[in-house]
């Protein structure tokens, strides 16, 4: 069973068979299916197995949402399922002493179509089939009534969900965005048993909601249990892509659940737009499936996002067994470690190195017609031969894109105004002296358990560990007391390297004893980490510790297109690092807007909305900063209290009239940070580049995508230490304005002469930054990129430019 990335675990499980003989549960198609509780969110499945070769395949139906823990159901002899629930919290309810109920769930409008399957036929079409016509009068209005979400843990029916588990991991996961997907028309099908919903393109493998109206269905009466009229299906870009030609003209192409036709065929029976395909396998003729796989831990059990395991798998190997009726050859295979390993007319074996994150494009070709239409996939790998079936989630339709949706951070409010470096210097410095014993993230000592998991754990916990560190041990880290037959006695946690035992204490220190030398050994109930931490460190200096082990600093973004470069070396960063000047005596807080509009480009490109949300996280671990977002123009409040408004986006439909908000701010010392696409100002050029030096009219600037060697300004405070250096990105030139106007910071050559990248402009008491950078996203995790930007912030207010400088390598794409 496969319940998706949204923590649930389950309970009960019953067949959906009826009681002597006597109805089942639920509309027709329901028999036989397992019905299972997941107790922690007060949720009811529906899980259709279909039997195979090699083992089971499951697909998996969300059909109902409780306020209490769901523990156990069954079949009555009249077929209504009762639920057995539990009260309490999540997860553990309140033990005997808590009330427990019994409900009773009847199907009790069997005439009302039931949605069957809801897929993504195409990047823009969502199909929904029902078991039974629909009544185009329900219809009416239905594009204004639906709705899609999408996000990487939305589905169903999330918002009747009533019971939270109080874990890290939930509250991060509640708190990722999750978007409107738009439904720009509908139709519904001839037969009336399937409705098309066309919208945007959505290629990404997230989860997928849609809100249908009740069509029909209406409210519960009084005294039942809480119902809506509306429908919610859930749908994803797993599955395949199936086109059939036949021998005499016929076609037929479409979405399968699985390459294994009879899988395939049982999750679709009541599908009437599937009925056709399986009439036409009858006939002579080609059939082509198109998918994906992901072939990445095949036998391994997925990590909680976040956490690490002090292991290192061994090298996965995956073997693919094809058989069938007919089954002609691989079209296409496109992964370098590809190897066909066995082959005979209906039989093929192929055997791939998997790789995390990758998805293996595969196209087969099969005949049909002249022998039953039969087509069988299974799995092994190297640490297990036995041959298994392929779960559904294991395939990906031709169109679908990996996207590894960042985890939001969570909301802690005892860490409200924390500061994850200054944590980060507690924790490796001398006062509280943490990292002479643990490690975390990498960095540290090896005496004590590695605190790298500590962002799974809630802020109570992990205090009271600290404020009384004996309440709770760690078996692998106890405390032992080691008697010597020297006389010595030393007390701390042990470990053992050859043939020696070491003894470390609680400064971080390991004492080398030989075990010949021990006259008695025992454990110890207290910890060696000493109590009274907390009373060491002022409260701010508590919470921003606790800032640091409970909050993951940000990882570099997901590469969506290939080409990126090559990670820069650790040493070139360091080496402009160095030159960093510290900022002294006091320096006032800075107000900072964010200020973005929506995504315009593909993927990797112009990602406006992303470069937002995680710049905010980026800024929010540097000293002295007040952020702030806008979602196109700034507010008027925003002018008026702002320090500094950084500007990505697709010009913000520049117009001459906003130019007194950018006048009335530079005047009065206002800083305006402009990145790459920000300079467009179409017909308006001309107003825009007297405020920032130069502008961008469309219809005449050219521009250019590759490497670039960019010459910096060495002296000058944004680029200083930095001279010729290599980026990949876009570069803009035939810019709107006058060149001398400006400050030239960085310049690339282009049509044979070099063209301003980087500027500045003092404007009164204000200061203009421009960047032309910025196209790709992993632009933004350029350390020097970073180095540049968080420079060019701090110039515009102001403010001693590397004052946020160590934030340039957190989350940034580096190597040794």
């Amino acid at each position: 069973f496969d319940y998706g990335p949204q923590h649930q675990s389950t309970c009960g499980l019953l067949f959906n068979d009826g009681v002597h003989g006597g109805p089942h549960f639920g509309p027709a198609d329901w028999a036989g299916d397992a019905i299972v509780c997941g107790e922690s969110r007060g949720k009811l499945y529906r899980t259709k197995l279909v039997k195979t070769e090699k083992g089971y395949v499951a697909q998996n139906h969300l059909f109902a949402c409780l306020q209490m823990l769901t523990v156990d159901a069954c079949v009555s002899p009249k077929g209504e399922l009762v639920v057995c629930c539990h009260s309490g919290p999540p997860d553990w309810g309140t033990g005997p002493q808590g009330k427990g109920k019994l409900f009773k769930i009847t199907y009790s409008d069997s005439k009302a179509p039931q949605p069957a399957l809801a897929w993504s036929a195409g990047p823009g079409e969502v199909h929904i089939t029902f078991d039974k016509p629909v009544d185009p009068a329900q219809l009416k209005d239905l594009v204004k009534q639906s709705r899609i979400e999408q996000g990487a843990y939305v589905r169903p029916g999330d918002r009747f969900e009533t019971l939270i588990p109080p874990y890290a991991i939930v509250q991060m996961q509640r708190a990722t965005p999750r978007f409107d997907v738009p439904v720009l028309s509908a139709q519904v099908t001839p037969d009336q048993r399937t409705l098309v919903l066309s919208t945007r393109s959505t290629t990404e493998a997230l989860g997928y909601a849609v809100t249908l109206p009740g069509l029909g269905r209406t409210k519960s009466a009084s005294g039942a249990m809480s119902q809506h009229a509306v429908i919610d299906v859930g749908y994803d870009l797993h599955g395949v892509y199936a086109e059939f030609k036949g021998a005499k003209g016929e076609t037929w192409s479409g979405w399968l659940p699985h390459l294994d036709l009879e899988v395939s065929r049982a999750l679709t029976e009541t599908s009437a737009e599937h009925e056709a395909l399986w009439k036409l396998l009858d006939k002579e003729g080609v059939l082509v499936l198109k998918t994906k796989l992901n072939l990445w831990h095949m036998l391994r059990p997925a990590l909680q996002p976040g956490t690490v395991i002090d292991y290192t798998w061994p090298e996965e190997t995956v073997a693919l067994t094809f058989s069938g009726n007919g089954l002609a050859r691989l079209l296409k295979v496109n992964l370098a470690s590809e190897q066909k390993v066995y082959e005979k007319s209906d039989v093929s074996i192929y055997r791939f190195k998997a790789r995390d994150g990758e998805l293996i494009p595969l196209e087969l070709q099969f005949a049909t017609g002249k022998r039953p239409a039969i087509l069988h996939v299974s799995v092994a790998t190297n640490e297990d031969a036995r041959p298994r079936a392929l779960p559904l989630n294991r395939f990906y339709l031709p169109w679908a894109s990996l996207k590894k949706e960042e985890i939001a951070q969570r909301e802690i409010p005892e860490l409200k105004g924390g500061n994850w470096h200054r944590g980060k210097n507690l924790f490796f410095g001398d006062v509280a002296q943490c990292s002479r014993c643990h490690v975390v993230r990498g960095e540290g000592g090896k005496l004590g358990p590695d605190l790298s998991n500590l962002v799974q754990r809630d802020y109570a916990s992990v205090l009271r560990d600290i404020r009384t560190p004996s309440a709770a041990l760690n078996p692998d880290h106890l405390t032992y007391v080691v008697s010597l037959k020297d006389g010595r006695t030393l007390t701390g946690t042990l470990r053992s390297d050859g043939g020696k035992l070491f003894v470390g204490n609680n400064e971080g220190k390991e004492t080398p004893i030989e075990k010949d030398n021990i006259d008695q050994l025992g454990t110890s109930p207290v910890s060696v980490m000493p109590e009274g931490l907390d009373k060491k460190l002022a409260p701010e200096d508590v919470r921003d510790l606790m800032t640091f082990l409970l909050t993951e600093p940000m990882q570099p973004a997901s590469l969506e297109r290939s080409g990126a470069p090559a990670p820069r070396k650790k040493a070139e960063v360091d080496a402009i690092l160095k030159t960093r000047i510290p900022p002294l005596g006091f320096h006032g807080k800075v107000h900072v807007v964010l200020a973005a509009g929506p995504k315009d480009h593909g993927p990797g490109e112009h990602d406006y909305p992303l470069w937002q949300r995680r710049w905010l996280n980026l800024l929010s671990h540097g000293e002295g900063l007040k952020l702030d977002t806008a979602h196109g123009w700034p507010s008027p409040k925003q002018w008026q209290t702002a320090d500094v408004i950084v500007f990505y986006s697709a010009g913000f439909g520049w117009e001459k009239d906003k130019a007194k908000d950018l006048d009335a701010f530079l005047a009065r010392g206002g800083g305006l940070v402009y990145i790459h696409w920000a300079v467009e100002g179409r017909k308006d050029a001309g107003v825009l580049a007297e405020r920032i030096g130069l502008a961008s009219d469309s219809r005449q600037t050219k521009f250019r995508h590759g490497p670039l060697e960019m010459t910096l300004d060495p002296k000058h405070p944004i680029t200083r230490g930095l001279g010729k250096t290599q980026f990949l990105d876009e570069s803009y030139w035939n810019l709107v304005g006058d060149p001398k106007n400006i400050r030239v910071l960085g310049e690339c050559v282009e049509d044979k002469s070099p063209r301003p990248q980087l500027w500045t402009v003092e404007k009164g008491k204000g200061r203009v930054f421009v960047c032309i950078l910025g196209h790709y996203t992993w632009t933004f995790d350029d350390p020097l990129f970073r180095i540049l930007l968080l420079r060019g912030i701090a110039w515009t207010a102001d403010t001693p430019a590397d004052r946020w400088l160590e934030l340039a390598t957190i989350g940034a794409r580096m190597e040794e």
